[in-house]
């Protein structure tokens, strides 16, 4: 997915590439304000704010935990970004950092004086040690974490009510998560071959 194809491409993504357009930016390089007014994901995390029980520490405790599970994966995909095969993953791969940069924001955005309290006892996303050296092995390792992280936050999803802030924050994030899982998986099936 090298260039936006408008015909074939999300929703999103077409606003994304109508915006960049008028802006005059290339639309193989999203920037997190194009993302953060076109993305549904980013979108509904953006508005979380405003909703009444934002403030509480449910909410906030899940904020948290959002932005400390989207700055771990983050920095996994631009790891994989760092070790690309071609200019085609280089440019997908800005595509999807950029996203989640815009998931995090909207996530600072959501949590209040409580959520900062609890950011501060949080653990930091801390680099791996033993770090695999190849694309492959990196590729292999945000999978595996995207996947994880979806799986997580699709269970405390269910447990939550419908509507809620606690499940459409979940939900959001799970789902983004497990979308960026499969372009990385489908990436892997190509190049298997």
């Amino acid at each position: 997915m090298s260039q936006l194809d408008t015909n074939s491409a999300p929703t999103w993504k077409r606003r994304v590439a109508r915006l960049m357009g008028r802006s005059g930016a290339s639309p193989d390089t999203p920037t997190v304000h194009d993302v953060h007014s076109a993305h549904p994901a980013i979108h509904t995390l953006s508005t979380l704010a405003s909703k009444p029980d934002a403030a509480s520490l449910a909410v906030q405790s899940m904020a948290v935990q959002g932005l400390r599970a989207t700055e771990r994966i983050l920095a996994l995909e631009r790891r994989v970004a760092d070790a690309t095969l071609s200019l085609a993953q280089q440019t997908y791969l800005a595509e999807m950092t950029v996203t989640l940069q815009a998931a995090a924001q909207a996530l600072r955005t959501l949590i209040g004086r409580q959520g900062e309290q609890l950011l501060a006892f949080a653990e930091a996303p801390q680099p791996s040690q033993a770090e695999a050296p190849s694309w492959w092995g990196r590729l292999d390792a945000a999978i595996e974490a995207l996947e994880g992280e979806a799986d997580r936050l699709t269970a405390v999803a269910c447990g939550q009510p419908i509507g809620g802030s606690i499940r459409t924050l979940s939900e959001t994030l799970g789902t983004l998560f497990r979308g960026h899982a499969d372009v990385l998986r489908h990436e892997r099936t190509l190049h298997a071959a």
